[in-house]
């Protein structure tokens, strides 16, 4: 029996009984439990977690590879861009673990629900600019996206960033992935006139923020 009570008017994560993930604020009124402005059926729930504890993110490991590049390539497939110039076909996505392994100032963190890889997000120096790191390869896996868990790697990311020492973060997306460009402009990145050739040669959109002055 789930205890209701614990999780009213907290930010939770409640898994229904369908296998859909839902999150918001839970509250009770009268005819009901309400999650945001959806009611939800007390016996249509499985389970509830507080949304801060219900994920974790760690260091990728070796047995991890396979599972962010499976992630990685659907999410640009979807939006057809499983193209060349693009991280799909990056050299090292079948290996990102020993890659960014391999140097100092870069690292991978993956993201595990109910012991499931689910996402990632990763760094490195980016060296045509001065003191400054690019944000790499963030990605959701598609039944967790829209559950606020991008916003939550690239907080985490900017902080790892942040503790590196580099003073600004660069990236490299495209157009039509409108939705991520949407979370970077609210979290303070602004456009960037490329005064040199990108990484990959399909992007076509280009953001920067600056984390500190000096």
């Amino acid at each position: 029996m789930i205890n209701f009570d614990a999780y009213l008017d907290k930010h939770v994560l409640v898994k229904l009984n369908d296998g859909r993930l839902l999150h918001g604020l839970l509250n009770i009124k009268d005819d009901g439990f309400y999650l945001g402005k959806n009611i939800i059926e007390t016996e249509d729930i499985a389970n509830i977690s507080l949304y801060a504890q219900a994920f974790s993110i760690r260091s990728i490991t070796e047995k991890d590879d396979a599972a962010m590049a499976f992630i990685v390539r659907e999410s640009l497939a979807s939006y057809g861009l499983d193209i060349p110039g693009t991280a799909y076909f990056d050299p090292e996505l079948d290996h990102l673990s020993n890659y960014y392994h391999q140097g100092q100032r870069r690292a991978y963190y993956v993201l595990i629900y109910e012991d499931k890889l689910i996402g990632g997000v990763g760094y490195q120096s980016f060296d045509a600019l001065k003191d400054c790191a690019e944000l790499q390869k963030l990605y959701v896996a598609q039944p967790f996206q829209g559950l606020g868990l991008g916003r939550y790697l690239l907080t985490f990311i900017e902080g790892k960033i942040f503790a590196d020492a580099y003073r600004q973060i660069y990236l490299e997306t495209h157009s039509s992935l409108y939705k991520a460009i949407s979370l970077y402009y609210k979290n303070g990145y602004e456009d960037f006139k490329l005064p040199f050739d990108a990484n990959h040669g399909a992007m076509d959109t280009f953001l920067i923020k600056k984390l500190r002055d000096k």
